[in-house]
């Protein structure tokens, strides 16, 4: 990132959001457009695939305690089939129990675990490294 920027503290962060903006879309490129489907425990993500152009697929739905009944997993398990979903996601700090059943059923792959919520990690910038890093591991091949 950009480390010879020089202003007040608020317009140097700006520039490093702004080059961490570049380099996420610059990886995302590295992902098939129909391949960016994001599948994830919950939908955490949403802000994320609205603003990298992923199809959000949350699992669980809302939160963590939300369970899916068998009916709504039966249509979760045929769309994420039709969509051809590489990879399914868990979060960090999760119980991926769930998500890894659905992966045995429909033989998607389980992602690396994303961070959603900043614990383990330092930074903002260090949280969407790792998340973006996981997401284009596990999609763009």
């Amino acid at each position: 990132f950009s480390s010879n920027a020089r202003g007040p503290p608020a317009a140097l962060y700006q520039v490093r959001l702004e080059d961490l903006e570049r380099w996420t879309k610059r990886e995302i490129v590295k992902i098939p457009k129909d391949r960016r489907h994001l599948a994830t425990a919950h939908a955490a993500f949403n802000y994320f695939c609205k603003d990298f152009g992923f199809t959000a697929h949350p699992i669980q739905g809302i939160n963590r305690e939300q369970m899916p009944d068998p009916k709504k997993m039966a249509a979760l398990i045929e769309t994420l089939k039709k969509e051809h979903v590489a990879a399914i996601f868990p979060e960090k700090e999760s119980n991926p129990k769930i998500l890894q059943t659905l992966t045995n059923d429909t033989g998607i792959k389980l992602g690396e675990p994303l961070i959603a919520d900043g614990v383990g990690v330092s930074s903002y910038e260090e949280m969407m490294k790792h998340n973006v890093g996981a997401i284009v591991k596990a999609l763009a091949n």
